[in-house]
């Protein structure tokens, strides 16, 4: 209700604001709901800043990158971005149900309802996924998906298992055993 508030608000201050609020409510990703879009462009309400020409632009990266499943480039794209410490760390385990198999647990976007939890979500330790999405999309605005990719250099540090020498991907949810796990070489 009170996000419905604001983007009346928005289009009774300004009338010019109604196509880009109701063009990016209505793709699919946000399906009425444009907080996350207003988080990308900076928006503070306290400050009155808000920029119909940036919040089209995300609109149509919404919509090119985001229309409806998740990508193995756009899963490669979210590895790319750095946190505030430079670090490369999208893909650390936030928690996990899974105490099967001794090893730490990684994570990759694997539905599409995930992105949802990380922009709709009312889970702390996931607010940093939030973030590393919207660096992403910034940068999309002005560059390709592939060349984002092609242009990053990943630091040595990088590697997912601590030994480099194999990782397991979980086959369920909640596997029961190592026997439930894909072993990668």
């Amino acid at each position: 209700m009170k996000e419905e508030q604001l983007k009346a608000n928005l289009i009774i201050g300004n009338d010019s604001y109604k196509q880009a609020i109701f063009d990016t409510e209505d793709t699919n990703f946000f399906q009425g709901r444009i907080n996350f879009a207003l988080y990308c462009i900076d928006y503070d309400e306290t400050q009155n800043n808000f920029d119909a020409t940036k919040l089209a632009v995300i609109q149509k990266v919404i919509e090119k990158y985001l229309d409806k499943e998740v990508t193995n480039d756009l899963r490669r794209g979210l590895l790319t971005i750095a946190d505030e410490k430079g670090l490369y760390n999208y893909y650390n385990y936030w928690w996990s149900f899974s105490y099967a198999v001794n090893a730490n647990k990684r994570c990759l976007i694997d539905k599409y309802y995930e992105l949802e939890y990380y922009v709709y979500g009312n889970y702390k330790e996931r607010d940093y996924c939030k973030e590393y999405l919207k660096k992403l999309l910034l940068q999309l605005t002005t560059k390709d998906l592939k060349d984002i990719i092609s242009d990053f250099i990943p630091p040595k540090d990088m590697p997912i298992p601590d030994d480099g020498s194999c990782c397991y991907l979980l086959k369920g949810m909640r596997p029961r055993d190592i026997d439930d796990c894909e072993q990668i070489v």
